[in-house]
C-alpha cells in the first residue's frame, strides 16, 4: 500500500520514517536539493560529487574557502560539505565566516577531515558552527545518510523561520489595529465633546464641526496608517457630526418656536 493511503493510520515510528522518505522524494522531484562541496583534493571532489549527483542532488564544487564563499551567493546551497584542511582559508575559518552572516546562520555544514577522530579537532569544528563531522575516507552510505539528516534539519529550520515570519506579521497587524483603535477612540472623544453640550450656541457648534473635519482632511494633527483608514475615519466623523448638526438645528428651531 502506498504512503498517501497510510495517512489515516495511527502515527508510528515506521510510518514516520516512510513519510520522511516520501517528503524527501517529493522535494527531489520538484527541485533537487543543492549541495556545495568545498575541498582542495580533486579526487575527493570527483568521488563525493559523483555519489551525491547519483542520489539526485544538484552539486557545485569549490577548491578553496574563498571560492566557496563566492559560490554561496551564486549557488544558494541547502547543505555545505567543507574540508577541514585546505590551503589559505581552512574549514574552520570558512565555517566561522558563514556563521557570521545572518542569512547563512541556519545552513547545515558537514566537516570532512582526514585527520582521524581526534577529539580536539572534532570539538573545534563543532564550536565553529559545524553540524556534522565525517572522517576520510568517507563511506558512501554514511555520506548519503548524513546529507539526508542535514536536509531534514534544513526543512525543519525553514518551517520554523516561516512560522516566525507569520507570527511577526500577526504582531504587526495587532499593533496597527491598536493604533487605529486608539485614533478612533480619540476621534470619538472629540465628537462627544463637541456634540455633548447641545445647549451651546449654534454658531460655536458649527465651527467645531468645521474644525474637526478640517483636521482629518489635512492630516495636521491626526496620523493615519493608510489612505483607506483616513477615508473610514472621515466618513465616521462626518456621519456623526452630520447627526449633531441636525440635532442642533432642531434645537435652534424649537427655541425659536417657543
Amino acid at each position: 500500500m502506498s504512503l498517501p493511503e497510510e495517512q489515516n493510520k495511527p502515527e508510528t515510528y515506521t510510518n514516520k520514517s516512510k513519510k520522511i522518505r516520501y517528503d524527501l522524494a517529493k522535494i527531489r522531484a520538484s527541485e533537487p536539493p543543492r549541495i556545495l562541496l568545498v575541498d582542495d583534493d580533486s579526487a575527493t571532489q570527483e568521488s563525493l560529487a559523483y555519489v551525491l549527483r547519483k542520489e539526485g542532488y544538484k552539486v557545485a564544487v569549490a577548491s578553496n574557502g574563498e571560492e566557496g564563499l563566492h559560490l554561496l551567493d551564486e549557488f544558494s546551497p541547502d547543505v555545505l560539505c567543507i574540508d577541514y584542511m585546505m590551503p589559505g582559508m581552512d574549514g574552520q575559518e570558512l565555517a566561522r565566516r558563514i556563521r557570521d552572516r545572518h542569512d547563512l546562520l541556519y545552513i547545515p555544514i558537514v566537516m570532512l577531515t582526514a585527520a582521524g577522530n581526534i577529539e580536539s579537532i572534532r570539538l573545534a569544528s563543532l564550536n565553529s558552527g559545524v553540524d556534522a563531522y565525517l572522517n576520510k575516507p568517507i563511506s558512501k552510505e554514511e555520506l548519503k545518510v548524513t546529507i539526508v539528516s542535514m536536509l531534514r534539519i534544513k526543512a525543519a529550520q525553514d518551517k520554523m523561520l516561516e512560522a516566525l515570519d507569520k507570527v511577526a506579521e500577526v504582531q504587526d497587524e495587532l499593533l496597527l489595529y491598536e493604533r487605529e483603535k486608539s485614533q478612533l477612540e480619540a476621534i470619538q472623544g472629540i465628537i462627544a465633546a463637541f456634540t455633548g453640550e447641545l445647549t451651546q450656541p449654534l454658531k460655536v457648534a458649527m465651527m467645531a464641526v468645521d474644525k474637526l473635519t478640517g483636521l482629518v482632511e489635512q492630516d495636521t494633527e491626526i496620523s493615519f496608517e493608510s489612505k483607506t483608514s483616513k477615508e473610514i475615519y472621515l466618513k465616521i466623523i462626518k456621519d456623526a457630526l452630520g447627526k449633531a448638526q441636525s440635532a442642533l438645528l432642531r434645537l435652534s428651531e424649537e427655541k425659536q418656536v417657543h
